[in-house]
């Protein structure tokens, strides 16, 4: 696969990925019962799978394991993914959820930043 397909593909597999994540998160908003099931259950842990193994194939084909911008949105993503948890845990307070969400949404928008501009800062580099 030619570098910029593959990108192509890293860049929508993250989008999709994402909009699972509000769709989800704020169906949790307005639902704190409910839990997802079956295919809802398992498409995200596949989709981030697949995101993931984008990513690494990617950082392989520009040779990018030792920059500091890769290891900076390695770090955000590990944030996001953590916030992201804490939002789906934290239902029953949705003041809370509400917060951790956001938070997770900024962490992933700042996360994009550093692999549009490829410095470790991202859009808070000139801040």
């Amino acid at each position: 696969m030619d570098y910029l397909t593959l990108k192509a593909l890293h860049q929508l597999l993250a989008l999709v990925s994402v909009t699972g994540f509000i769709a989800r998160w704020s169906w949790r908003l307005r639902r704190p019962d409910w839990r997802p099931t079956g295919l809802l259950r398992a498409a995200p842990h596949g989709l981030d799978t697949l995101l993931v193994i984008s990513g690494l194939w990617l950082a392989a084909r520009i040779d990018a394991f030792d920059q500091a911008w890769l290891h900076a949105k390695l770090a955000g993503l590990v944030v996001y993914i953590v916030l992201a948890w804490l939002a789906f845990r934290t239902t029953d307070r949705r003041g809370l959820s509400l917060a951790l969400g956001l938070s997770a949404l900024a962490c992933i928008a700042w996360v994009a930043t550093v692999a549009v501009t490829h410095q470790a800062g991202g859009i808070l580099k000139g801040i």
